[in-house]
């Protein structure tokens, strides 16, 4: 790792003071030139999140040569708004930076992968994004340091201005754009398996009908998919997600992926002879995570049901009829 680090940082911090120093922690190390953080505020009617919105911004010291800019969110905007105005401000002084939420720690390696793939990629509009998260349970895919995939995981990632375009605009246009594709039997085309499909539409309707509050990622994955944008996935996992339990916002249930160790990325980087998808990871990929067995299904109802009690069952039932559907 060099003394300082040029490519952009991005930390997105909320309400979780342990996760947050161990993330920051890993960030401090690369010593990035430019580091941008951006916090979402405390939620009105959760009472403690003032002192622990408070306690996770008092941690971001910097104690390096540095232009540390930061944007912290007097009051709760929502992960859709929150997120959307950050990479409005941060793309608007920069054309590529890697991101990190507060709960994705980062092997050190993971900053100088991104950052030579920003640049060999920068004028590539087939490449979406870089991931540092690799969902094959240490299954190898490749000889070569990364392969290119349809999905795109935001466990630890980088893009650029221009990618950050095509989702701005289709931030404010997906409520259009969803029952048009829908109806069109875009996802029959898009994946091959029955039950992905399912998936993949019960996912995207509720994106619809929450008008996409607080889910992100499905924007950002709807946009993927539609542009065909590929995602560079490193052959080995480089984002342990610490993320998991009752204060988090979305992984609230321990699975596989949790706190999965990290493999330091060799230099220099070997890379593909072409871009090509690499169908078997993403064969893997939608069998595990998108099209999994009735089995696991009732068996994470089960979980659910018992972590969270009956709110739990009350929100799970009505995917279920719409999956049946």
């Amino acid at each position: 790792m060099p003394a300082s680090f040029d490519t952009p940082v991005v930390f997105w911090i909320f309400k979780r003071p342990e996760t947050t120093e161990k993330v920051f922690a890993a960030i401090a190390q690369a010593r990035p030139k430019n580091l941008f953080v951006f916090a979402e505020g405390p939620r009105p009617d959760h009472p403690e999140d003032q002192a622990l919105c408070a306690q996770a911004r008092a941690i971001v010291k910097v104690d390096w040569p540095c232009n540390f800019q930061y944007d912290y969110a007097p009051k709760h905007m929502g992960g859709k708004v929150r997120f959307a105005t950050a990479m409005k401000w941060i793309f608007s002084q920069v054309d590529r930076a890697i991101i990190l939420e507060d709960d994705c720690v980062p092997d050190p390696s993971f900053f100088p992968f991104c950052a030579e793939l920003l640049e060999k990629y920068k004028d590539d509009t087939r490449i979406g994004m870089i991931t540092g998260f690799n969902a094959q349970l240490g299954r190898s895919r490749t000889k070569d340091s990364y392969f290119f995939s349809t999905y795109h995981f935001c466990w630890g990632w980088a893009t650029w201005r221009r990618t950050w375009q095509c989702f701005d605009e289709d931030l404010g246009t997906f409520e259009k754009q969803w029952p048009q594709v829908r109806d069109a039997g875009w996802i029959k085309t898009r994946f091959r398996r029955k039950a992905s499909q399912a998936q993949w539409s019960v996912l995207f309707e509720d994106l619809y009908r929450l008008g996409g509050k607080n889910i992100t990622d499905g924007y950002w994955t709807f946009t993927a998919l539609t542009r065909n944008l590929l995602t560079i996935i490193p052959n080995q996992n480089l984002i342990s997600n610490i993320g998991w339990g009752k204060t988090a916002t979305h992984t609230k249930l321990t699975d596989r992926y949790a706190y999965l160790p990290t493999i330091p990325m060799q230099f220099p980087l070997r890379h593909p002879g072409k871009i090509a998808v690499n169908t078997k990871a993403d064969d893997f990929v939608e069998r595990i995570l998108f099209s999994p067995s009735l089995l696991r299904k009732r068996w994470n109802r089960i979980l659910s049901i018992l972590v969270h009690g009956f709110s739990a069952l009350m929100v799970l039932g009505p995917k279920r009829k719409q999956q049946a559907e």
